[in-house]
């Protein structure tokens, strides 16, 4: 049940929020002269979490006349109602779509378009669940329209919501930017500590190429002379890999004990439970999967790919993994 809106905000069912809806879909392939004109075209694959991706593929103006796609003018709503479901634009140019996405033309004097951009974006988990158990994929345009959204009546307030979103938007895409570059400089100073390590002083130790006197060639290459090369097994009491029960005995969410497969690993040493979080029951642990249960202290890699080399560290004793991820056990 939807709560009353504040004084001053108005219900509207958002198809009343616009002058126009429009469909799109896909000039055929087999056409070439419908293809590599200068009209953008885009499915649900183009979108990101912060809008349109890299255009693909561009239409010519007879494709577009030829088909069912529309081409969505710049500034207008774009919604992924099919594949992608839920992934949102505010077109940055004229943009011809593909029936995965729907165009929405706003009534400008009712709401602003970017204000109409984050109440959607609120709005999208709430519509994609109507149809979940059903055998359609994705949002009904006719549950899209009747959808009751609140909105402040005031354009200025519409605006001023809409800016301070955005503003956050872009702090945090530049945290992200921050982080990405953090984690490139992690990534290089790794491949001088595990190639060159460091000098008593705590500075690293020139590179091979200006002192090849302090390194000798081995088996992984060029190390330095006073490094000894030792196998796995000489620094580990375990080395094994997980098992996996049947499907049946495994759930995702809450209870039991963690159960981690390969996409829970990432590439700097964390656990990840964003793309799975899958459990298993203590009866299930303690009557079949002894050999994958993890320490406090193990370290995980995967060893079915790709990618290979996701690796994480476990930092609790409840925690089993699957036949896909080796587990060393480093000796005290």
């Amino acid at each position: 049940m939807n709560k009353a809106p504040p004084t001053g905000w108005h219900d509207f069912k958002f198809g009343n929020l616009c002058e126009r809806i429009v469909n799109g879909g896909t000039p055929s392939t087999d056409s070439p002269a419908y293809w590599g004109g200068k009209t953008p075209w885009v499915t649900g694959a183009d979108f990101t979490p912060k809008g349109i991706g890299e255009i693909r593929r561009f239409v010519t103006d007879l494709g577009v006349r030829s088909s069912a796609t529309s081409v969505v003018k710049t500034g207008n709503l774009l919604v992924v109602t099919r594949t992608g479901v839920g992934k949102l634009a505010i077109a940055p140019f004229d943009i011809a779509i593909s029936q995965d996405v729907t165009g929405l033309y706003l009534k400008s004097d009712v709401v602003d378009t970017k204000f109409a951009y984050y109440v959607l974006s609120r709005e999208l988990e709430e519509l994609k669940k109507l149809n979940q158990g059903t055998s359609i994929n994705g949002i009904v345009r006719a549950d899209l329209e009747g959808h009751v959204v609140h909105i402040p009546g005031s354009a200025s307030d519409q605006r001023r919501i809409a800016a301070i979103l955005t503003s956050l938007d872009h702090a945090i895409e530049a945290t992200e930017a921050l982080i990405e570059k953090h984690q490139q400089i992690k990534a290089g100073l790794m491949h001088d500590l595990f190639t060159r390590g460091i000098l008593p002083d705590g500075q690293l130790r020139a590179p091979q190429h200006t002192t090849p006197t302090l390194y000798r060639e081995g088996q992984v290459g060029h190390s330095p002379s006073d490094w000894g090369v030792v196998p796995a097994k000489a620094l580990c009491s375990v080395i094994t890999k997980g098992t996996t029960p049947p499907a049946s005995d495994m759930w995702q969410g809450r209870g039991g004990v963690r159960f981690l497969r390969v996409d829970n690993l990432t590439f700097d040493g964390t656990l990840s439970f964003v793309a799975s979080d899958f459990r298993i029951s203590e009866t299930t642990r303690a009557a079949t999967l002894a050999r994958s249960r993890c320490v406090k202290g193990d370290v995980l890699m995967n060893i079915v790919g790709p990618p290979l080399g996701k690796v994480g560290l476990v930092s609790t004793e409840r925690v089993n993994v699957n036949q896909a991820i080796a587990l060393f056990r480093p000796r005290d």
